[in-house]
């Protein structure tokens, strides 16, 4: 679960019992780093509830609307700034790999906010805690995209340290696991970093190879050259390029 920057978010869990009545709950979250200077917010959220008549097929729609005004927590604490990406490298398909999340803290002597939120697969997933947010496998001839509870890489999300980083366990699948049976291909996972007071956007690994063994990720991870760097990079190439270059140039000069 993930939203766009916003200084309070909410939740509904509807419980329906067509002999009695209709209950509605709802759950509501300030972001402290998206409050601003103010030091509080006011959203409206809006619940639309939709009947269908049994005999008649009729259809009533009535909407409430929630309003909510939030203010900051007297914690001088601040968001820890993530990086950019998560480095990876090559994978083997079916190995386990860990991989570490480490984000900044922009003044050594400022409290932060610790991550929170520790998810192993099979899990619910949590809401405003660290949590995995969706993966997408690339090959040569296709490209799949899998949601958070349906993705097959991502093991087990955890802070570690003094919860300022993030530790990923990867498990890519096998190539029999899909029907292509594509060997050579790449995966991306991304999750939702979390510390129950702060709002953070989707942080997401390189796009890593994943290959059948050591020896194919050595060659995987090592591209090979194109043409123009090969020909820049040997110095044959150079004199030829640069022979050209002045063979055009002393042509239109004598021209």
């Amino acid at each position: 679960m993930s939203w766009a920057p916003t200084p309070i978010v909410g939740k509904y869990k509807n419980a329906l019992d067509l002999r009695k009545e209709i209950k509605i709950g709802a759950t509501f979250r300030g972001l402290e780093n998206m409050i601003g200077e103010t030091g509080s917010a006011t959203r409206t959220f809006t619940q639309e509830i939709k009947c269908i008549s049994n005999a008649t097929g009729a259809t009533e729609t009535q909407q409430f609307n929630i309003i909510v005004n939030m203010s900051k927590s007297s914690s001088s604490a601040l968001a820890l700034k993530p990086p950019s990406y998560i480095p990876v490298g090559c994978l083997i398909e079916g190995e386990e790999t860990k991989v570490i999340a480490k984000f900044e803290k922009s003044n050594a002597s400022t409290f932060f906010h610790p991550l929170t939120g520790t998810w192993k697969k099979g899990d619910d997933i949590s809401w405003v805690e660290s949590r995995p947010a969706y993966a997408i496998r690339t090959s040569s001839n296709s490209e799949h995209n899998f949601d958070a509870g349906s993705q097959p890489v991502l093991q087990s999300l955890m802070p570690v340290g003094d919860g300022s980083s993030l530790e990923l366990v990867l498990k890519p699948p096998t190539a029999q696991g899909f029907l292509d049976g594509t060997r050579d291909v790449a995966w991306k996972v991304c999750i939702t970093p979390g510390d129950a007071f702060d709002y953070f956007p989707e942080l997401c690994t390189e796009t890593f190879p994943v290959r059948k063994n050591r020896a194919a990720c050595d060659i995987a991870t090592t591209p090979p050259p194109t043409s123009d760097s090969a020909m820049l990079g040997s110095p044959s190439g150079l004199q030829v390029a640069l022979f050209v270059s002045w063979f055009l140039v002393y042509r239109s000069w004598v021209m």
